[in-house]
């Protein structure tokens, strides 16, 4: 199961990084150059795959944090494969929920760093490096702001898990009762 995490987490960085650089340097255009159709399709798209990959690399590092923290983890059965199924099916509302969080605090009326690098460089460096900064930042807040929910997430599953656990006695963790022992208990 580990090896299955750290392989989606791996795949989401991929994603979400290289259509954050992809969206900060404008390079839908140089696509559009080659074949149209995909480079339009790439514009329309490329900042919700930003997104969603920030999403899904901070709701399976949250995961990955939470295995390493709960010692009970090991013992029962499904937390991480439960948290891992809901992580997918609640991805898209999360992705848009944590998106709208990295927009806090964004405004665009101080402009140090272009200007700091628009003396040293010119314009058009300036803005490209400002442009890469943005998007870098907004990747790294929505991941951010993913594995904080992706915590909260893991930290109820493994409660359930825990009360479930305990209904089944201390020795009871990793399997049912089996019959003999119903069987016994009934006599």
């Amino acid at each position: 199961m580990r090896c299955l995490i750290a392989l989606l987490s791996q795949a989401s960085l991929v994603v979400g990084l290289l259509a954050a650089l992809s969206y900060g340097a404008e390079l839908h255009t140089a696509v559009r150059m080659r074949a149209p159709a995909a480079g339009a399709w790439w514009n329309a798209h490329e900042f919700y795959l930003m997104e969603g990959g920030a999403t899904a690399l901070g709701l399976l590092l949250a995961l990955r944090i939470g295995l390493r923290l709960a010692a009970e983890a090991d013992r029962l059965r499904y937390p991480a494969v439960v948290t891992l199924a809901l992580n997918a099916a609640l991805l898209l509302p999360l992705s848009s929920l944590c998106a709208r969080a990295a927009r806090i605090g964004v405004d665009g009326d101080v402009a140090v760093v272009p200007d700091r690098i628009a003396a040293f460089a010119g314009f058009a460096p300036s803005k490209l490096f400002d442009n890469l900064l943005t998007a870098g930042l907004y990747f790294v807040k929505t991941a951010a702001f993913a594995s904080l929910l992706g915590l909260a997430l893991f930290g109820t599953v493994l409660a359930g898990a825990m009360v479930r656990a305990s209904r089944h006695g201390a020795t009871g963790l990793d399997s049912q009762p089996d019959d003999d022992s119903t069987s016994e208990a009934r006599a």
